[in-house]
């Protein structure tokens, strides 16, 4: 009788350290998951402010070249 019950302690705990073991991997694979999508987020976030880097870069030389013109008009005159 004692060997019996022993046995099925054995059992119950190996069940236990399964679900264990499930629940820990979902939460794992979950973890990077949320993270992936942070970090494409992140990528898209950081393109956008290069993009915008990129256009005030543009807008300040063509304000220049404008500013040249407008001197080489008063320089003629």
């Amino acid at each position: 009788m004692k060997k019996k019950k022993k046995k099925k302690k054995k059992k119950k705990k190996k069940k236990k350290k399964k679900k264990k073991k499930k629940k820990k991997k979902k939460k794992r694979e979950e973890d990077e998951e949320e993270e992936e999508e942070d970090q494409e987020e992140e990528e898209k976030v950081e393109e956008e402010e290069e993009k915008e880097e990129k256009v005030g870069v543009v807008e300040f030389v063509e304000e220049e070249k404008e500013e040249e013109k407008v001197k080489e008009r008063k320089e003629d005159e």
